[in-house]
């Protein structure tokens, strides 16, 4: 999307903090210039002329110069790809992010829109993946469309082959490879948070004080068939992701390479439910305790904390 190339009077009466009526002055005047509606004889400054007078007097170009949101379409009703993507883009105002669960909601909303990237599922139920994203690439005022595949098992020369540009595997995705290729495909530079802030549990969710025990399965994210078990106490929990102390693995030993848990509870309110957990932030002060992020989780199990998480 362009920047917005001319702008009303209302508009710059906002950004500069004058009233209409003297933005109408300035522009009589040849201090702001731009154009008339020729019909209603509206004044219209130019980007040009407004970046000079705010430079000129010092005013914050942040607001005019903001780049406009990019507009991502997600084709998916994979419950668990839809939370990834809230998850990781809720609090990015650099992009909007709409959600389908069709091919043919795809095509439809192409046919009308223009998406800057679409992350299409293999898994859509109506038609082939295959086929939306050729059908796309016909379309000429979609040459330009980005598009990132989910599929089952990472396949680059199968997805190239159709058209599209990226492809990700939807076995152990995570929220920063999902932003890594999301941001590479649309030019942006990733947000940076720390992992600080992370841990946080992007604290926009709400957490939950609780004294729960809960079962582990430990892996390692490339060989996930082999697991240790393991205890651990719940301290505090979000739809995001948990705290938790007191741990206690099998072999008392923490792996070398990337590993995850997965966290059983059956206590209450969360009976038979389950997390696939990355972990954030690990501590070993005389016992073990851990943050975690939720990276797979059913819209089941959502549901079930935010009926407790007020």
């Amino acid at each position: 999307m362009a920047p917005k190339e001319f702008f009303t009077t209302g508009d710059v009466s906002q950004l500069v903090n004058i009233s209409r009526a003297t933005v109408s002055r300035k522009f009589d005047a040849g201090i702001l210039y731009g154009k008339k509606n020729p019909i209603t004889s509206e004044r219209l400054i130019s980007r040009e002329s407004l970046l000079s007078f705010m430079k000129k007097y010092n005013i914050p170009l942040r607001e005019i110069e903001k780049t406009p949101p990019k507009y991502i379409l997600l084709g998916s009703n994979d419950k668990q790809l839809q939370f990834l993507m809230r998850k990781t883009f809720s609090d990015d105002d650099r992009i909007n992010v709409h959600e389908v669960t069709s091919g043919y909601d795809v095509l439809i909303i192409c046919s009308k829109t223009q998406p800057d990237l679409l992350i299409i599922d293999e898994e859509l139920p109506d038609i082939s993946f295959k086929e939306a994203v050729k059908s796309l690439r016909r379309l000429d005022k979609q040459k330009k469309l980005k598009v990132l595949c989910c599929l089952k098992k990472y396949n680059h020369d199968e997805i190239i082959e159709i058209g599209a540009d990226d492809c990700i595997a939807k076995d152990n995705m995570e929220t920063d490879d999902l932003s890594y290729r999301i941001s590479t495909l649309l030019n942006i530079s990733k947000s940076a948070q720390s992992q600080e802030a992370k841990f946080d549990h992007r604290r926009r969710w709400q957490r939950l004080s609780v004294d729960i025990p809960a079962n582990l399965d430990i892996f390692l994210v490339k060989n996930p068939n082999s697991r240790e078990s393991g205890n651990a106490n719940v301290e505090n929990i979000s739809i995001g992701g948990a705290y938790l102390s007191q741990i206690h693995l099998e072999r008392e030993n923490i792996p070398g390479d990337t590993f995850r848990f997965v966290l059983n509870i059956n206590e209450l309110l969360l009976k038979n439910w389950q997390a696939e957990c990355k972990i954030i932030r690990l501590k070993g002060n005389g016992s073990l305790s851990a943050g975690v992020e939720f990276v797979s989780i059913t819209q089941q199990n959502i549901n079930k904390i935010s009926n407790i998480v007020k």
